[in-house]
């Protein structure tokens, strides 16, 4: 797991200022909220399951 220094809280934190739940929910699912916060939160930016590196990488709107 990539590490930023973000704690689980305040990667969830952040996810809820910049994305609805319904946007990050599927991700959160299978990912740690760091991980979807540093991938941006977008289902095509989630962690390749067969490689563990991102796929692209959007910045959150």
């Amino acid at each position: 797991m990539p590490s930023t220094g973000m704690s689980e809280r305040a990667a969830r934190a952040a996810l809820a200022v910049h994305f609805s739940p319904d946007q990050v929910a599927a991700q959160l699912a299978q990912h740690s909220a760091e991980d979807v916060w540093q991938y941006g939160g977008d289902h095509d930016a989630a962690v390749s399951p067969s490689t563990g590196h991102a796929r692209n990488s959007p910045t959150p709107s």
